[in-house]
């Protein structure tokens, strides 16, 4: 019974050796990297969010405003609605795709919401305008991560929601 045993595993060793074992060898793939700079369209402020979407394009926030890269060339789109007095500024610092492919953007200022098909912007009304650093959804709800804390928005109405302190369950925070 020992020999039997020591041959078996004696034989499937020499099996593993011989056949370069059981995908044991590392994938080798080639990956290049294209520096892009303002020669390509590329503004020289610097770059706070990236995103691609569910199509494959690079969505790029900066203090400049929002820019599509398809691979090839960028795009810039500037929130022409900006006012003086209450303006939801062109500097983005996140940028979030929704289910339905639209973009929620971060600001200095507040959220917006760019329609990529429209290629317009829609403000969402905060209480006050923070900055928002991050944007993260969880279902029908998107978080903002902001100078002020954190801010619930419902994607649907685009209404701010409570942001519930303590609770039980999903509603604790």
């Amino acid at each position: 019974m020992f020999i039997r045993r020591r041959f078996f595993i004696l034989l499937l060793s020499s099996l593993v050796c011989l056949t370069g074992g059981f995908s044991l060898k590392a994938q080798v793939r080639d990956i290049s990297f294209k520096h892009l700079s303002s020669r390509e369209g590329l503004s020289q402020s610097p770059v706070f969010s990236l995103l691609q979407d569910h199509q494959g394009l690079v969505w790029i926030g900066n203090r400049e405003g929002l820019l599509r890269f398809d691979g090839y060339e960028f795009k810039k789109y500037i929130n022409k609605q900006v006012e003086r007095k209450n303006a939801v500024h062109n500097d983005i610092r996140a940028i979030f795709e929704d289910e339905r492919g639209l973009l929620w953007v971060g600001t200095s200022s507040g959220v917006l919401v760019f329609d990529p098909e429209s290629k317009q912007f829609s403000p969402v009304s905060l209480t006050d305008t923070p900055i928002v650093y991050a944007l993260l959804a969880e279902g029908k709800v998107l978080w903002a991560a902001t100078s002020e804390g954190l801010r619930r928005i419902d994607t649907q109405t685009k209404k701010l929601l409570p942001t519930p302190l303590n609770g039980t369950g999903s509603q604790r925070l």
